[in-house]
């Protein structure tokens, strides 16, 4: 099937069959992504009384317990739930499951050399997401979009396996938090698992600048501010170039602050093409 849209007022076309994956299958059994020093998610067959849930076992069925965490274990997307102390649920918050998307490369650069800032000092090895990359590779790409998927550089398939607590990623420095407010995106997609540093004493402050609550503040945002996602932990391969697209976002039907997701982009192309 083809769609026709109008974007930036012009006639486009997207094929629904030839969509390009952008989220990290999390495979229980094999390797994985994870972060923040947690455990692979992991799954076991059901026991119980004479039954077992696994037909290599001389189960009748396969039926697995799973664990993990949602937001350690893979590609998830994430609501201002995630840092108030009102329990709002993803599942509420993300109803534009579609939405125009921009795709733009940066290569973070090493925090301590950088002019811009996080929340907390820089530790050896720190690297930022900055502003200046990102603004360089925005004015790029024509707008306007309500998503922003950041691919950081250089780019490895390595990162669908990565254990990030052995080899912490880059995070956004506060300006470029800011950007993107500014910029007006609605949801932000990265390659890394968090939007901040793992270790940052708990403020978490580029989530505070995108949802627009001050440091230590867990109340209820503005109207505003409460469409607004993240989702983390994506991979975009070099076959995916920078520009617009259209996203797919689609979440596991979890009430909660987070869901496993799956994130799809389709080209977007002029209809005489």
């Amino acid at each position: 099937m083809k769609l026709s849209l109008d974007f930036n007022g012009a006639q486009v076309w997207v094929d629904t069959a030839a969509p390009l994956e952008i989220s990290i299958p999390l495979d229980f059994h094999g390797d994985q992504p994870r972060s923040f020093g947690v455990p692979s998610a992991s799954a076991a067959p059901l026991k119980t009384g004479d039954f077992i849930g696994d037909t290599r076992s001389g189960g009748s069925c396969n039926v697995e317990c799973y664990s993990f965490i949602t937001h350690c274990n893979g590609t998830h997307t994430e609501c201002v739930g995630h840092i108030t102390e009102a329990r709002l649920s993803i599942l509420d918050v993300l109803k534009d499951s579609f939405a125009t998307a921009c795709v733009v490369s940066v290569t973070p650069s090493p925090a301590r050399s950088s002019a811009e800032h996080a929340s907390v000092p820089f530790e050896k090895g720190d690297s930022l997401i900055t502003a200046a990359a990102l603004s360089a590779q925005l004015v790029k790409v024509a707008g306007p979009h309500s998503a922003l998927i950041i691919r950081t550089l250089p780019n490895s398939s390595g990162k669908s396996v990565r254990d990030y607590g052995a080899n912490p990623a880059a995070f956004i420095s506060l300006e470029a938090a800011q950007l993107i407010v500014e910029k007006g995106f609605r949801h932000i997609l990265l390659d890394v698992p968090s939007l901040d540093r793992a270790s940052d004493e708990g403020k978490l402050s580029a989530h505070r600048i995108f949802w627009g609550l001050i440091e230590g503040d867990k109340g209820q945002p503005r109207a505003e501010y409460l469409p607004k996602t993240i989702t983390e932990f994506v991979f975009v391969p070099d076959s995916v170039k920078d520009g617009s697209y259209l996203l797919q976002i689609e979440i596991a039907p979890f009430i909660a602050d987070a869901a496993p997701s799956r994130v799809r982009l389709y080209r977007m192309r002029r209809e005489n093409e």
